[in-house]
């Protein structure tokens, strides 16, 4: 890598349980073979560093301020919240980073993400429980989450709820109904089962994109995209794992208020890039798509291509390729034919 300010760099890939078994294969151009794949990381993270496409070398750069992913995802993955950078600096957390996040549909997307109104989510409890609703007299969000673990009595009663309920598919998004009877499956005896009913149930088309600042609990449910976020493993678990949940922290750190879900809009830059996150910390993503761009010098970068065929200075990039630039240059990038994702950020 030394001497090289644009490179050719190859990703990561992470087979978990709830990646799906096409579209990284598909993605890369590679044979299908049936194995899960859930991400396909690009950058520095010492648990899948990117390496060079044409020498092998592992891209190893201290500080490096961003991790850039293509997700694959089948299955609900586990309910979650993130720090802010004074969270994080309390000592509790694996590195000292804030960890916010941006994910860009690729496909139909479905996910949960933050809190319904308390009064919405007493009408969904009274309609599984009825009578035996436990949150009537829940005066906050906080109040009613602080109910939620102690509810795994009535979980029988949900179950059942369920079984007498009659699915109307909705097409490429998943419903509620639908997200909850998949996870009641794999969590039988987990209270957040009952996430659809409390969280924001979000639907993105193709080209949409949603911010997941920290202490949002959230968790994406089905589709493929681009996720970027800051290089973190700080991370807090609200269910649907086997892992352990910390509840005494998830409850110190989680915003117990409704959220609305903060899908973008885009601003175009004078450059001509759409920014799809312009005020993110510590990170930008963007994307250049029909046009050509001059990239200034200054920030660490990394371009995957996610249709057609574009040139990076004197580097040619073709789907599921992608490339890393380093802050000393510029660079010009001809995507007439293409769809690029760029993510920048300093160094921290």
């Amino acid at each position: 890598m030394r001497g090289s300010t644009v490179l050719r760099i190859k990703g990561s890939v992470k087979n978990y349980d709830w990646g799906n078994d096409f579209f990284i294969d598909d993605f890369l151009g590679r044979k299908r073979d049936g194995k899960r794949k859930a991400e396909l990381w690009f950058g520095s993270h010492p648990n899948g560093p990117s390496v060079s496409a044409d020498t092998g070398e592992i891209i190893s750069i201290e500080g490096f301020p961003f991790l850039f992913k293509i997700l694959a995802i089948d299955k609900c993955l586990s309910l979650q919240v993130h720090p802010t950078l004074e969270q994080a600096a309390s000592g509790k957390y694996q590195d000292l980073n804030q960890k916010a996040e941006v994910f860009c549909s690729l496909t139909p997307v479905t996910a949960m993400c933050g809190f319904r109104p308390l009064a919405e989510i007493k009408d969904n409890f009274r309609m599984i429980f009825g009578d035996d609703s436990p949150i009537d007299e829940a005066e906050s969000v906080h109040d009613f989450f602080s109910i939620l673990y102690q509810m795994k009595k009535l979980l029988p009663k949900y179950h059942e709820f369920l079984k007498n309920q009659t699915i109307r598919h909705s097409g490429e998004f998943k419903s509620p109904l639908e997200i909850a009877i998949e996870i009641s499956s794999d969590y039988p005896d987990d209270p957040a089962i009952l996430a659809p009913w409390f969280l924001n149930v979000v639907h993105l088309n193709p080209g949409q994109t949603i911010y997941l600042r920290p202490r949002v609990i959230h968790c994406y449910v089905f589709g493929n995209g681009v996720e970027l976020m800051n290089s973190s493993d700080n991370v807090i678990r609200a269910g649907l794992t086997h892992k352990e949940v910390n509840r005494s922290e998830l409850e110190n750190v989680s915003l117990f208020e409704h959220t609305v879900p903060d899908i973008l809009s885009t601003e175009t830059s004078v450059e001509g890039l759409r920014y799809l996150i312009p005020d993110a910390p510590g990170f930008e993503l963007s994307c250049m798509e029909a046009g050509s761009f001059d990239i200034p010098e200054g920030e660490y970068r990394i371009l995957i291509c996610t249709q057609g065929t574009a040139k990076v200075g004197n580097i040619e990039l073709s789907n599921g390729q992608a490339l890393l630039a380093m802050p000393e240059e510029g660079f010009h990038v001809d995507a007439e034919k293409a769809q690029l994702f760029a993510a920048s950020g300093k160094r921290g």
